[in-house]
C-alpha cells in the first residue's frame, strides 16, 4: 500500500497534474481532493470521523491541503511545489484572461483595459509575493518591506512542514523523488516535464495549462511588464533563490528534501 501524503497545491505552481498523477495511485474512496473553498468547514468534517474513517483517507490533495497538516497522522507525506516567480505570475495573469467566471476576469477584459496598468495597480494579492505570503504566515505589506525576513520565515516553513519539496523547472527530479517515497511497489510513477512546458521523457496530457497552450493567442509580456513582476515578488523570488541554495549546497537536510 503507498504511504498517505498530503499535497499543498499553491496557487499556479504547476500542481494540477501532480495532484491528478497523485490520485490515480489512490483508490477513490481513500482520495481528499480541495479546491480551495470552504476550507475551515472541511477540515472540521475530516477531524469530526472516527480515526478509524480517517486512516481511510491517504491522499489529500490540492488548494488548502496545508491546513489539514496536523490533523492527519503522523506517517504521513507532506509535499508542496515552487515555481520560478515570473511565470508563475504569468500564468496566473492568462489564466485570468482566460477564465470568464474568473472574479478579476474583468480587469483584464474590459475595454481599454492592459496587462501593464492591472501591474501597475494590482487588484490582488495573488501577483504579489503571494507564495511567501502564504508560507510565512506575514501580513502582505510586512513582506513587501521586509522582502529577505520574510523568505528566510518561508523557507523555515518549507523545513517545518514539508518532506519533499519540488520545482516546475525540475519536475522530472521531484516525480522521481515523490515515487520513491510513496510507492510500495517497483511500478513507475511517471510524469513527463512537457507537461510543464519544459524538456521531457513521454507525452503525457497537461491540466489547467496557462501558459503554454496557444502562445501566438496570449499576451507576450514585454521586459518591462517582467520587471514590474519581479518587482512585486521580490520575497518570492528571494524565498526561490534560497530554496536553490539549499537545495545545491550540499549541506545535510534536515526533515525537508528540497529537489
Amino acid at each position: 500500500m503507498n504511504r498517505p501524503v498530503l499535497f499543498d497545491h499553491l496557487p499556479k505552481c504547476g500542481g494540477s497534474s501532480i495532484a491528478s498523477l497523485l490520485a490515480d495511485e489512490y483508490p477513490a474512496h481513500c482520495v481528499l481532493r480541495l479546491d480551495g473553498t470552504d476550507i475551515e468547514r472541511k477540515r472540521a468534517e475530516f477531524c469530526a470521523l472516527s480515526k478509524k474513517d480517517r486512516r481511510e483517507i491517504r491522499l489529500i490533495v490540492g488548494h488548502g491541503a496545508g491546513q489539514f497538516r496536523d490533523a492527519v497522522s503522523a506517517d504521513f507525506f507532506h509535499v508542496t511545489l515552487l515555481r520560478e516567480p515570473v511565470s508563475r505570475v504569468i500564468s496566473f495573469i492568462r489564466y485570468v484572461q482566460r477564465e470568464k467566471s474568473h472574479y478579476l476576469h474583468d480587469e483584464l477584459a474590459k475595454p481599454g483595459a492592459t496587462v501593464a496598468a492591472f501591474l501597475a495597480n494590482p487588484p490582488t494579492l495573488e501577483i504579489q509575493n503571494f507564495i511567501t505570503t502564504l508560507l510565512s504566515g506575514e501580513q502582505a505589506w510586512r513582506v513587501a518591506r521586509e522582502p529577505h525576513v520574510a523568505s528566510d520565515s518561508a523557507v523555515a516553513s518549507l523545513e517545518k512542514n514539508f518532506d519533499l519539496v519540488g520545482a516546475v523547472e525540475r519536475i522530472d527530479a521531484f516525480v522521481d523523488q515523490l515515487r520513491d517515497s510513496i510507492r510500495s511497489n517497483t511500478s513507475p510513477l511517471m510524469l513527463p516535464a512537457q507537461i510543464l512546458g519544459l524538456p521531457q521523457r513521454a507525452p503525457l496530457p497537461r491540466e489547467n495549462i496557462a501558459d503554454s497552450e496557444h502562445p501566438e493567442a496570449a499576451h507576450q509580456f514585454s521586459p518591462l511588464e517582467r520587471e514590474r513582476i519581479r518587482e512585486l515578488n521580490q520575497a518570492d523570488i528571494m524565498l526561490v533563490q534560497k530554496v536553490d541554495e539549499l537545495r545545491t549546497s550540499g549541506a545535510a537536510q534536515k526533515r525537508c528534501r528540497f529537489v
